[in-house]
């Protein structure tokens, strides 16, 4: 009896060993495939030149990892420069890819205060993808009129695309708005949009409502004090939303990075409350200290 029982659990403990590995083993597998079904854009650290002309490369990624494609692969890739200050409009321009090493680069530069939506289309392994990313680049250089002085464009802008209500320092409690367009036109007919979103590479599901105006709107999460947190502490958000276009399964990225808001943290409610009862009790000390009754007056 002793030993079909040892036998019986021994039998136990090897098939519960094999669930163990085998489950281990999807998630593994579940885990590497969620990192690799999306392409994304990185944007590099901003440099200056010597006449003030402000750039960066903008870095291919697949996953966590750095990505690089051949160039047959890349069907279109385009900067679209929104100026700011005293420049009005909008330019767009055609982007070259480059193989640095194990990195596939887009290089972009202005001399003038804009922002920079950067957009790739490509065809990889038998799937279409679009990538894009938003930033500001402050440029001060000299030659700003040969920048911003140009013919319009004969480019038309990658779809799918994401087009957001661009804020040049989005920060973390703010609400995001971004339209998601497909074949050149936002599809309104939609009421929700099933998006996956990455913050600093945690993974989450959420479906994002439309507003009145056809736009998705997101918050990021408020900020830690900056008694604990650097106040230029930035959070990398990449949106994700796997579609059809023209019968094709095609998947898109936006990246942009928010930073943590410098008053994020307080509680505006609790300040206002405060501030309330601090000026009522000031106004009853002053009526009271000039009500106060003057005994010595005329001695």
């Amino acid at each position: 009896m002793m030993k079909r029982d040892k036998f019986f659990y021994g039998q136990a403990s090897l098939f519960y060993c094999i669930l163990f590995i085998i489950a281990i083993f999807i998630s593994f597998c579940s885990n590497a495939q969620a990192e690799e079904n999306y392409i994304w854009l990185q944007q590099s650290d901003i440099k200056y030149s010597e006449d003030g002309s402000a750039f960066c490369e903008v870095v291919l990624k697949k996953g966590t990892a750095d990505f690089q494609v051949m160039k047959h692969d890349i069907l279109s890739a385009q900067c679209l420069y929104r100026f700011r200050r005293s420049h009005k409009g909008e330019k767009i321009e055609a982007l070259q890819a480059e193989n640095i090493g194990t990195k596939t680069v887009f290089k972009v530069a202005a001399p003038v205060s804009t922002s920079c939506n950067v957009l790739v289309k490509l065809y990889y392994q038998g799937h279409y993808y679009t990538a894009q990313s938003n930033f500001s680049l402050y440029g001060d250089g000299w030659d700003k009129t040969a920048f911003t002085e140009y013919k319009p464009s004969d480019l038309t802008l990658i779809t799918p695309r994401f087009e957001m209500d661009y804020n040049y320092y989005p920060q973390t409690g703010q609400k995001l708005f971004f339209q998601y367009i497909n074949d050149g036109v936002l599809n309104k007919s939609e009421t929700e949009k099933e998006v996956r979103l990455l913050l600093d590479g945690e993974e989450q599901t959420e479906k994002l409502r439309l507003n009145a105006d056809g736009a998705f709107t997101y918050t990021a999460a408020k900020a830690e004090p900056l008694t604990v947190t650097p106040d230029n502490r930035s959070k990398s958000i990449i949106f994700i939303i796997k579609d059809e276009e023209n019968g094709n399964k095609i998947t898109s990225t936006l990246n942009i990075n928010v930073y943590d808001s410098r008053y994020g943290y307080l509680d505006i409610r609790q300040g206002i409350v405060l501030f309330f009862v601090i000026s009522v009790i000031s106004a009853v000390g002053i009526f009271a200290y000039l009500r106060r009754p003057f005994k010595n007056a005329y001695k």
